[in-house]
């Protein structure tokens, strides 16, 4: 009996562990989408207004790899792709909204409360069902 016990408030435990690994997933990812979004932004005003080409782009990826060597991703591809994100869902209305969503720490928190709501009704479902 002891022994499902402990297996029932150690699942506890490891659940909150694997609960705060998805919580920094996700806050991780909201960033490198806004993140993304803002340098998708910046290189396509620059290269909208003529003010940036190809070379610029590229000498752009090299300093940024100067300042963060293990950084993958920002390549000129890389970064042309950002403004390829950019260029695609600027101004389309429901890509536009989601996007808000998704940076929005308010929304975020009220879903990520309400998924925990909804572990813990089911948790308790389970320690019941232990108990009886």
């Amino acid at each position: 009996m002891e022994n499902n016990i402990q297996k029932t408030d150690f699942n506890i435990v490891i659940q909150f562990i694997v609960e705060a690994q998805n919580k920094v997933h996700q806050a991780l990812n909201k960033e490198l989408v806004n993140l993304y979004w803002n340098i998708g932004t910046y290189v396509s005003n620059k290269v909208g207004e003529g003010k940036w080409g190809d070379n610029t782009v590229l000498l752009l990826s090299e300093t940024i790899q100067t300042h963060f060597p293990n950084l993958k991703g920002f390549t000129k591809r890389g970064l042309y792709r950002m403004k390829q994100f950019y260029d695609t869902y600027n101004g389309i209305e429901k890509v536009s909204t989601l996007l808000t969503q998704i940076l929005d720490k308010d929304i975020l928190q009220r879903k990520m409360d309400e998924l925990y709501e909804t572990y813990e009704q089911e948790l308790n479902k389970l320690k019941e069902g232990d108990n009886e």
